[in-house]
């Protein structure tokens, strides 16, 4: 046999080496996306909280979501928080302007090279509780295996306005379940004037 031949084989080799890797041995790697823009609402049992989140599944192999959890930490008082595991996922129907249940949160499929959306309800039912104005700590805890601890931790903070905060107080009071929105991890407002130099110094100078 030719050194040519050689070459050939072993590059035929290699390549057929790493395809089985990939496919067949290589676990899956899910990544976790949420959303720009959350969504609090008080109920008779203690509060919600609304999260569209995306699961993308960037490997060869079919991955699975097997849980997925929230921590949220209040402004002013971080030595507690609320520890709530997914309770549905959700659709939002826009005629009548409200969520709905599409179906119990549960353990859920991510095929090869591709992504999976939910809104995902999380229900606290422990008590009610006060949502004061300021930076909420909201970091989500994915299980992407059958290990006992988390495999993804994903940090992150939302601010609620005075306004929001006050609105959620009054639907308290009048028991009703409206809900109020609030953005997480904002660097700069979603809807604002820029000039020139601000669109230089916060989007780059290639953005004019």
């Amino acid at each position: 046999m030719s050194q040519y031949s050689l070459y050939i084989a072993a590059l035929s080799l290699l390549v057929s080496s790493i395809t089985l890797y990939l496919t067949q041995f290589q676990r899956p790697k899910i990544s976790f996306h949420p959303g720009s823009t959350f969504g609090f609402c008080h109920t008779k049992a203690g509060f919600e909280l609304y999260a569209p989140i995306t699961f993308v599944n960037s490997s060869q192999r079919t991955g699975i979501v097997h849980k997925c959890a929230v921590l949220i930490s209040f402004p002013g008082d971080q030595s507690k928080s609320q520890y709530i595991e997914w309770t549905e996922f959700n659709n939002y129907d826009y005629s009548n302007k409200k969520y709905y249940r599409e179906t119990f949160a549960g353990p859920f499929a991510t095929a090869a090279k591709s992504s999976e959306h939910r809104i995902v309800l999380f229900g606290w039912k422990q008590a009610h509780v006060l949502f004061a104005p300021g930076t909420y700590r909201i970091t989500f805890y994915i299980w992407t295996s059958d290990s006992g601890k988390p495999n993804i931790v994903s940090p992150h903070n939302g601010e609620l306005s005075d306004q929001s905060a006050a609105d959620l107080s009054k639907f308290r009071s009048e028991n009703k379940p409206s809900i109020r929105y609030f953005s997480i991890d904002q660097q700069i407002e979603s809807n604002k004037t820029l000039t020139r130099h601000e669109v230089q110094t916060l989007l780059g100078t290639g953005s004019t």
